[in-house]
């Protein structure tokens, strides 16, 4: 969710910048232990800015405007929480670990219902391809049915993501996310 606004460049030249909140996840499955499973969510702030031109075109005697668009998508990875299930864990007891992300390891004090990411890149950059339709259905308001692709190209972060030392799995963030 979030909020939008388009600026007029040109005639049919537009500007359009976005701040959203949205939440993005992952599901590992583990090859040589079938019980792992790490299932995480991770909370963003987007401003996505799209330059766009825009079309008419006529269907069946009614004109109606549509577009194309691309641009940069900066994303601030906020937080994060997930589950975890290993046979390691059932080994101890445990069951299945519910944890939140932590940006600041420290081996004092060590919290064993965080994942600590080494190097994480809370800063990301992706580029955004757009395409829609607008309708205008009073003069000066639009409404817009968008339909976007994400190509993230920024790491999550250059080290893994571990646990205080609970058990062996370490998280690799050295991924992207596509949406």
């Amino acid at each position: 969710g979030g909020f939008t606004t388009a600026f007029k460049v040109r005639n049919r030249f537009f500007l359009q910048a976005d701040f959203t909140y949205t939440r993005k996840g992952k599901k590992v499955e583990g090859k040589e232990d079938p019980a792992l499973e790490n299932r995480a969510v991770y909370h963003y702030f987007n401003v996505p800015i799209i330059y766009r031109i825009d079309f008419k075109s006529q269907f069946q005697g009614s004109e109606f405007k549509w577009f194309l668009g691309v641009g940069p998508n900066v994303n601030y990875w906020w937080k994060g929480n997930g589950t975890l299930k290993s046979s390691e864990l059932d080994e101890n007891d445990i069951g299945k670990l519910e944890y939140k992300v932590d940006f600041d390891f420290d081996p004092e004090l060590p919290d064993f219902e965080k994942q600590y990411i080494e190097a994480p890149n809370r800063v990301q950059l992706g580029v955004i391809f757009a395409s829609g339709l607008v309708f205008e259905p009073v003069p000066k308001q639009t409404i817009i049915v968008e339909a976007r692709f994400e190509w993230g190209h920024s790491y999550l972060g250059e080290g893994k993501g571990i646990f205080a030392d609970i058990l062996a799995y370490e998280d690799d963030f050295r991924a992207r996310n596509f949406g």
